[in-house]
């Protein structure tokens, strides 16, 4: 839906690049983000803001043009550090979705 509006999608995480790619790639969605960006060679992971700082230059925007979608309140203290509007899904709700993905 995002990309159908011309929006530009990045992800930012604390986990390893070749992690992301492969998860990514093993699901069928890597085509669908525009940047990756991983903490794993950083100084610092989450909470410091440098991973989406990456992923938004990546993308080519500014930081204060970005939404986050957080799962935790490190990623939400990263997103907001790094100037970007942050919209946290809660772990609970989380955790119900991913139960749901496993069920059979």
């Amino acid at each position: 839906m995002c990309k159908a509006q011309g929006l530009k999608i990045g992800l930012a995480s604390a986990s390893p690049q070749r992690m992301l790619e492969k998860v990514l790639t093993m699901f069928e969605l890597r085509d669908q983000f525009d940047a990756l960006a991983s903490a794993e060679g950083l100084p610092f992971s989450k909470p410091h803001p440098q991973v989406y700082l990456d992923c938004a230059a990546r993308l080519g925007v500014s930081p204060m043009h970005c939404v986050a979608l957080e799962d935790s309140v490190n990623g939400m203290i990263a997103s907001k550090a790094a100037r970007m509007r942050s919209i946290v899904v809660p772990e609970a709700k989380i955790a119900a979705i991913r139960a749901s993905c496993w069920r059979t």
